[in-house]
């Protein structure tokens, strides 16, 4: 899971770097906004996910 969401962020910075580096305010309005969305997920991620004691899987 962690790999699927490692790829997600990286499309996701890619998105939002192209978009940020346009002439139009609108894609950079929408850049900065993926690009937050992204960090969001980074953060998450980097925190793992914890298995509950339990739990079958």
């Amino acid at each position: 899971m962690e790999l699927l969401m490692s790829i997600l962020i990286g499309l996701m910075f890619m998105a939002a770097t192209y978009l940020i580096l346009s002439k139009s305010l609108l894609r950079i309005i929408l850049g900065t906004a993926i690009l937050s969305h992204g960090v969001n997920l980074l953060i998450l991620t980097m925190g793992g996910l914890k298995k509950r004691k339990g739990s079958p899987t």
